[in-house]
């Protein structure tokens, strides 16, 4: 039952309204603390790779090659969750990813073949349970009835990302050096076990199976067969990609100019304004089509990307960041919102799951890309690149969306 409380200003009555349908705080925040180890392990260990083997690049090998294997095994494990439930799926999962991981720290500490620490980092990432992806599940579950507030949960969950994505770095690099490097990790598998074991347990959110539509038959793709999915899974792709390009370059910048201790703060200000931003977008009553916002928002997006370009100061890119923030937890409820509405009931979370994954192959891919070029070309070099990613992105969300205008205009003739 929603309760309705007074004396809170309007836009967070909406929130508290929503975490009491069903008691959904319960989930959103086991959700919240699992999500803890995705902002805290890669780095835990790349600072406990180093301590032990001084080598900043097998620590780099050994942290992609665990996003990397998340990044391409989460949408396997979400279609497993989607055909026989997410604790059957998770529990199994959970158990397989802490043994790793604890192998995984054993081999570092007794200096094992390299080889096989790569191996057991990929197996531990293969097994990481996609939670954001099962807890928006349980928000579409529990708001089966009242689809209008799906953009608010959505939204919701993008701030809480947010949230761990400032602090648990700093969580992560003030255990390792106040007290041991492996307590950092150790607390991150902490989270992963706590986290998902609660969100577990809670059996009355869990969305049931769903049997797949005679007008849905299975793809050999999946959740990608799904119409519109892949381009919105491009979109994210390019997020990701942007991300990395603004975090890295922000840095390059920053030390270039004579100030690396202020590259914190700029970014520091850029999530603020997207979480502030994301407050304001999820309370708004919306009533244009989801399919119009995305859209806009991507086109908004790409063109505050090419503001990029006017940074040469640091106080011109921290505005141009927190700007640019402005736009980025809309865009990123409104694509979780539209892979809602794409994809069937019996493919939402290997669906949902997809865009996590392109956005974690998209940092690791735009970080690539932000060291190649500021090496090649200079400290500036990755704003271009992010730049033109960001035109990318609006032409594959103008042309999607002229491709459905004119389907439907065909069908209706």
């Amino acid at each position: 039952m929603i309760t309705r409380p007074t004396r809170l200003p309007q836009w967070l009555r909406v929130y508290v309204e929503l975490l009491s349908i069903q008691r959904a705080w319960r989930f959103s925040a086991a959700g919240f603390v699992g999500r803890a180890t995705v902002s805290m392990l890669s780095l835990s260990l790349v600072i406990t790779i180093v301590q032990r083997t001084g080598s900043y690049a097998f620590a780099g090998v050994v942290a992609g090659a665990l996003t990397l294997a998340w990044g391409l095994n989460s949408p396997n494990l979400s279609r497993l969750v989607d055909r026989y439930g997410q604790r059957r799926v998770g529990l199994p999962a959970v158990a397989g990813m802490v043994t790793l991981l604890a192998a995984l720290l054993i081999a570092v500490e007794t200096d094992s073949p390299r080889p096989v620490i790569v191996g057991l980092a990929v197996g531990a990432g293969a097994l990481w349970l996609p939670v954001g992806s099962l807890v928006r599940s349980r928000w579409a579950y529990v708001l089966r009835d009242q689809p209008e507030r799906v953009t608010t949960a959505y939204s919701f969950e993008s701030i809480m990302a947010d949230l761990f994505y400032i602090g648990g770095p700093v969580l992560a690099v003030s255990l390792a050096y106040l007290i041991a490097p492996v307590v950092s990790v150790i607390v991150a598998a902490g989270c992963l076990v706590v986290g998902n074991l609660w969100l577990l347990a809670q059996r009355d959110t869990e969305p049931p199976l769903v049997a797949p539509s005679p007008h849905h038959p299975p793809s050999r793709w999946g959740a990608l067969g799904e119409a519109g999915l892949p381009v919105v899974v491009l979109v994210a792709l390019g997020m990701g990609v942007i991300f990395s390009l603004g975090e890295v370059g922000t840095v390059a910048l920053t030390r270039h100019n004579g100030v690396p201790g202020a590259a914190g703060w700029i970014l520091a200000g850029w999530s603020l304004s997207s979480m502030i931003a994301g407050l304001i977008f999820g309370a708004m009553r919306l009533k244009s089509l989801v399919q119009q916002r995305f859209l806009v928002l991507t086109l908004g997006f790409s063109l505050l990307s090419c503001t990029l370009l006017l940074a040469r100061q640091s106080a011109v890119l921290a505005v141009v960041l927190v700007l640019f923030g402005l736009s980025t937890s809309p865009l990123m409820a409104t694509i979780f919102t539209l892979v809602h509405d794409l994809v069937s009931h019996a493919r939402r979370t290997e669906g949902l799951a997809w865009l996590n994954s392109a956005l974690a192959l998209g940092n690791a891919a735009g970080a690539a890309l932000a060291g190649a070029s500021i090496d090649r070309f200079g400290p500036l070099a990755a704003f271009p690149v992010a730049a033109g990613v960001g035109a990318a992105m609006a032409i594959l969300a103008v042309g999607w969306r002229f491709w459905q205008q004119r389907t439907i205009n065909s069908g209706a003739k």
